[in-house]
Order: structure tokens, then C-alpha cells, then sequence
């Protein structure tokens, strides 16, 4: 079975006054962690790989926590909910806002939120120069990966069948892989580029993948890339750059 989902970002809650989680948890479909435990929710951030990228929402405002939280190099921003506020200058360079109502942190979150993720979407994309023209480089780690699950097959209804199973708790992911399963045609991919309109599969699932090189979910959705690739015309002018959809090799 699959074994993630979402875009990649993980959010991190610390709610020692328990005024921000249930806001928060209602208002996004991403994997959250909460924590009411400084030490705890601390622990649990060190054990976390720097490949992962972190939002961290809390009613903390004390001076040593936020510090730490920004020490961190896996956090790519703070949003802090409190009814107190001070200049944000004066607060961590990660620290977004300081936020006195729920409203305005959830937008505010949001806006930090596609910020982040169009930064990965950008620094998932493999540039390859050509110098000659001669040379007709391929989508490196897409191409190995394809080379070497030739014997295994995909399809629309099968990746469906999969994903209901993983999200059988979640009934708008159900909804969405429902709208996939029926309205999508492999003579037209791209138009589920479109996170707005199609987040699912292309924003939730299959860029996570790419980015994290995750070989059991890229085999469930090989025909949509295949799908893409067939779009994908080659560039043979002299120094000219060709950009696939992907990850980075670093």
C-alpha cells in the first residue's frame, strides 16, 4: 500500500493552550503532528530528516521557543496565534506573524503554505543545457526508475483502487480520486497540472513521490507519467535549456 500523501509539507502544531489544533485541523487535508508538550513536540522535530520541509503552528511566544524552532533547519516557517503581540522584527527570522485572531492566522497560514510549495515545485524541476544540440538528455532519476519496472503496470483504475484504500478515511480525497478515475484521459494529462482545479493526483501525490524518490508510489501511477512524457517535445536548437518535471539529483 502507498505510504504517504499530501504535497510534502509537514505541519507541526504546539497548542500548549489548545486554542489553534481543532481551527487548523478542520481547515487543511496536509498530515499534521500536534503537541500540547514543548520537550515532546522538540523531540519529535530533531528525530525528523532535513529533506523534510516543516510549518510550525503554536500559541507559544516565548523567546527560547521560538529560537529553538528556528534553529531547526528543516523549518521553513512560524505562524504564532496569541492575543499578545510585539513587532515582528523582533522575533525570529522564520517567525511569518504574530496573530491575534484565528481567521487571519488561517490565511495567513495558507499564503505561507502555497508560498513553500511553489518553492519546491520550482526546486523539483531538472535543468539540462544543451551545448551542441547533439545530445537528448532524459528525465535522469524517471528514467532509471522506469528502466527498471518495465515488467510492472499501471493504470488509471488500478491507482484509483489503491488510493481509496489509503484515504479511506478522508471522504474529500475520495471525492477527488472519484473525479480522477472518471474524467481522466491519457490523450490529455496536462490539465491535471492544475492544483487549483486538480489538486489530486498530480499536487498530492505524484510531485511527493518525485521529490522523495518513493518507488512504491511512483509504480502505482507509471501510466500518467508515461501520459506526460508522450506530451513532452524534444528540444534539439543549440544552446537551448530543456526543463522536465521532476526532482533534484542533490
Amino acid at each position: 500500500m502507498m505510504a504517504f500523501k499530501g504535497s510534502g509539507i509537514r505541519i507541526i502544531i504546539l497548542d500548549e493552550q489548545q486554542k489553534l489544533t481543532s481551527s487548523l485541523c478542520s481547515a487543511v487535508s496536509e498530515p499534521i503532528e500536534s503537541f500540547t508538550d514543548m520537550s515532546a513536540c522538540i523531540a519529535f522535530l530533531e528525530q525528523q530528516s532535513n529533506a523534510n520541509t516543516i510549518i510550525i503552528a503554536t500559541t507559544v511566544t516565548s523567546e527560547n521557543a521560538l529560537q529553538t524552532f528556528d534553529s531547526i533547519s528543516s523549518v521553513e516557517a512560524i505562524l504564532v496565534l496569541a492575543t499578545v503581540t510585539a513587532n515582528k522584527d523582533t522575533y525570529p527570522r522564520k517567525v511569518v506573524g504574530v496573530y491575534s485572531q484565528i481567521e487571519l492566522f488561517i490565511r495567513s497560514f495558507w499564503d505561507t503554505f502555497d508560498m513553500i510549495e511553489e518553492q519546491l515545485d520550482f526546486n523539483s524541476l531538472l535543468f539540462y543545457h544543451h551545448q551542441d544540440g547533439t545530445s537528448d538528455p532524459a528525465f535522469y532519476f524517471y528514467t532509471i526508475w522506469k528502466d527498471q519496472n518495465k515488467s510492472q503496470t499501471s493504470t488509471k483504475n488500478s491507482f484509483a483502487e489503491q488510493a481509496r484504500l489509503f484515504y479511506q478515511s478522508n471522504n474529500y480525497m475520495k471525492m477527488m480520486i472519484n473525479d480522477f478515475e472518471s474524467a481522466y484521459k491519457s490523450t490529455d494529462p496536462l490539465v491535471w497540472f492544475d492544483k487549483r482545479r486538480h489538486p489530486f493526483p498530480y499536487r498530492l501525490f505524484v510531485l511527493n513521490a518525485l521529490r522523495t524518490h518513493n518507488l512504491e508510489a511512483l509504480s502505482h501511477v507509471g501510466f500518467f507519467l508515461n501520459d506526460i512524457q508522450k506530451k513532452m517535445k524534444p528540444v534539439t536548437a543549440i544552446n537551448t535549456s530543456r526543463v522536465y518535471i521532476g526532482t533534484k539529483l542533490s
